[in-house]
């Protein structure tokens, strides 16, 4: 279900022939893994996140989705 499991991993992709900057996080739900990216506009929006993220690795993807993030 969306929103279940940890944050296992958070990773900035540069720019490849998939796309521009971006994030690529690992989340664990009952043992497994599931993947996937998160692109922005903005390069800075994905540094920043990426910052905040790393800052919450292992915890619950929702309650890190009730924080409050400046980007």
């Amino acid at each position: 279900m969306p929103g279940e499991g940890n944050l296992e991993n958070v990773e900035i992709r540069e720019e490849d022939y998939i796309g521009p900057k971006r994030l690529s996080v690992t989340v664990d739900f009952m043992g497994r893994k599931y993947s996937g990216q998160l692109p922005a506009d903005d390069p800075q929006v994905v540094t920043n996140l990426y910052q905040f993220l790393k800052k919450h690795l292992g915890e619950p993807v929702s309650e890190i989705g009730k924080q409050m993030v400046d980007l």
